[in-house]
C-alpha cells in the first residue's frame, strides 16, 4: 500500500466511532514515519448559558484536536517531519477538507510541513501553497 493510502486509512479510522446524525466528518491524523502519533475527529460540545438563551455549540477542528494530543506525549519541535492527513467523509463519499486559516496558523506554529487533505473529487492532496506566517 502507497504511503498517503496509509495516512487516508489511518485519518479515516479517527472518524469511525464519531457520533452519528452529522451531515459530514472529518479526521485527521497525524504521523511520523510509519507511526501514528495521533488521531482525531471534529467535536461539538453543546453547554446553556445561564440566561434562558438557546443551545449553542462549541467546535473543536480535527486539526487542532490531534495537535493537542500529539503534544500530550512528545514536545512541540519532535512535530518537525511529520505527516498531518485530513479526511472529509460525506453520505456521498470523501469531499473537501482543507484546513482553515487558524488551524493552518496552529500547524505552522508547531512545525508540520507535510500536509494532505481530501479534495472536492475525494483525492488524497498534498498542500502546495505557502503557510500563512501570521
Amino acid at each position: 500500500m502507497i504511503r498517503s493510502q496509509r495516512h487516508l486509512n489511518f485519518a479515516l479510522k479517527a472518524i469511525h466511532n464519531s457520533p452519528k446524525g452529522r451531515d459530514y466528518f472529518l479526521g485527521a491524523c497525524l504521523t511520523k514515519g510509519s507511526r501514528v502519533l495521533s488521531k482525531a475527529e471534529n467535536s461539538t460540545k453543546s453547554s446553556k448559558k445561564k440566561e434562558k438563551v438557546p443551545l449553542y455549540y462549541r467546535s473543536s477542528h480535527a486539526e487542532q484536536l490531534v495537535i493537542k494530543k500529539a503534544l500530550g506525549k512528545i514536545r512541540k519541535g519532535a512535530l518537525r517531519g511529520t505527516t498531518l492527513t485530513i479526511v472529509r467523509k460525506t453520505a456521498r463519499g470523501l469531499s473537501m477538507a482543507k484546513p482553515c486559516p487558524n488551524c493552518m496558523k496552529l500547524i505552522k506554529f508547531v512545525g508540520i510541513t507535510d500536509i494532505r487533505y481530501t479534495d472536492w473529487n475525494g483525492n488524497l492532496t498534498k498542500l502546495q501553497e505557502e503557510i500563512p506566517n501570521e
